[in-house]
């Protein structure tokens, strides 16, 4: 739950630079998209503390737990949403589940043009990460036809059929 840390963080600066009603008139303003996502490869191989405070199963055990607790919050949020909002008067809270969307690419490839689900675009799609897919890796010759760019992150098309979901089921929510 870092991003509401990192939101009373920006919150915070945001009042030291512009004071308490500029504050609440830029964020009555905002529109916020958050979407998010968990390199359990990044993470775990990446930061050097990881290793050393867990085996690799133990990290699996840890990201369970996180993701159980996670998940837990979120239904109590989902929830909650009516009462959120009906405290912030002006405001248009949505939730939009983006995974159920991708998951459609993956049932149903066919039906957006897609060829490859299992591997992603570049290299051998299997093990290569962003950091890793550089100048000399090869690339498939039609990313256009991957849901992967790498074997993890989604490829371009995949994140233009996610953003036209957002635009067609959740931007008519607010009322611009």
């Amino acid at each position: 739950m870092k991003q509401i840390e990192h939101f009373k963080t920006y919150t915070a600066k945001l009042k030291n630079i512009a004071g308490e009603n500029e504050t609440k008139q830029i964020l009555g303003d905002a529109l916020v998209i958050c979407i998010g996502a968990n390199d359990f490869i990044m993470n775990f191989y990446d930061l050097p503390n990881r290793r050393l405070l867990f085996t690799i199963d133990q990290y699996q055990d840890y990201l369970l737990d996180k993701i159980q607790i996670a998940i837990k919050s979120l239904r109590i949020f989902i929830q909650r949403l009516p009462q959120i909002q009906a405290m912030l008067p002006g405001s248009t809270i949505v939730y939009a589940d983006i995974y159920y969307s991708a998951f459609n690419l993956l049932n149903q490839p066919e039906k957006y043009g897609i060829e490859v689900t299992n591997r992603g675009c570049c290299g051998l799609g299997e093990v290569e990460v962003a950091p890793f897919c550089i100048e000399l890796t090869p690339v498939c010759n039609d990313a256009s036809k991957y849901v992967y760019w790498d074997s993890y992150h989604l490829s371009e098309v995949s994140y233009q059929y996610l953003a036209k979901y957002l635009e067609a089921e959740v931007l008519p929510q607010f009322n611009f």
